[in-house]
């Protein structure tokens, strides 16, 4: 291999791929902060460093081509949160991954190739949070009722009692509406961001549109629906999604009547 090429390799694999699962959470209603820890992810994709020597607003810009104005903005956000020092005119970016690989959440499907394309993907990493949140209910629900162990069974059950909403698991989606809400930010970014995450392949989406005929409807208005047009009756659902790499127990995927069955089946 071309010396070159094994150089590319290294500064690949150095390249920062995670982000901590404590930064990530506190990205939720806080653009300002999720914004901030796009340039860091910015610089060390450019720089593949940490550091700036001799570190001015300009050299920034020079580097990562961001105007110094929206340098300064974000530079101040991160020393707010202790992100971001200055030594002896060297400019220091803590560390946003941790250690262990558990507290990380993998940024496998990111876009690097702007600054914009890098808050889209930070963006698109919070609506994969909030889905893995529902899958985490639902898996316990799943356990607490098909699982033949004991330990899970118990496990499981710890967690109903502390995380869900009720005695039973019911899918009803995500909404547009929800999102924007605890993204802080508007319906039609919203829209925008599901868009560029499923583009991206950090998740997939499942539409819930049902149409039923009514002829002559002439858009009256009917309970149960959404809306009405001449001859059809429209009932839309929050979409469902599925996070790229989820999974849930296999009794998820199988009939009702044969769950406990399978379960014992694949518990000897």
């Amino acid at each position: 291999m071309h010396l070159s090429s094994v150089w590319s390799l290294l500064f690949k694999e150095n390249m920062i791929r995670n982000l901590r699962n404590s930064i990530a959470i506190k990205m939720f209603g806080d653009k300002k902060f999720l914004k901030a820890i796009a340039f860091v992810l910015l610089y060390h994709e450019v720089t593949n460093s940490n550091i700036c020597k001799d570190y001015s607003v300009s050299k920034l810009s020079n580097l990562t081509g961001v105007h110094a104005s929206t340098i300064k903005n974000r530079l101040q956000t991160l020393k707010n949160r202790n992100l971001a020092k200055i030594e002896k005119g060297t400019l220091v970016f803590t560390s946003i991954t941790s250690k262990h690989r558990e507290r990380n959440k993998k940024l496998d499907n990111f876009s690097f190739k702007s600054l914009i394309e890098i808050e889209k993907s930070l963006f698109a990493l919070l609506v994969c949070i909030l889905q893995e949140r529902k899958d985490f209910i639902h898996r316990a629900f799943l356990d607490a009722k098909y699982s033949v162990d004991y330990k899970t069974i118990k496990r499981a059950k710890a967690r109903i009692r502390k995380y869900a909403k009720g005695k039973k698991f019911s899918e009803k989606g995500i909404s547009y509406k929800k999102i924007a809400k605890r993204l802080g930010i508007s319906i039609k970014s919203a829209f925008e961001y599901v868009k560029f995450a499923v583009e991206k392949g950090f998740l997939s989406k499942i539409t819930h549109f049902k149409a039923v005929f009514y002829r002559n409807i002439n858009y009256y208005p009917m309970e149960g629906y959404t809306f009405t047009t001449r001859n059809y009756a429209y009932r839309v659902g929050a979409n469902t999604y599925v996070v790229a790499g989820a999974s849930l127990p296999y009794y998820k995927y199988i009939n009702k009547e044969d769950k406990k069955i399978f379960a014992r089946r694949f518990a000897k």
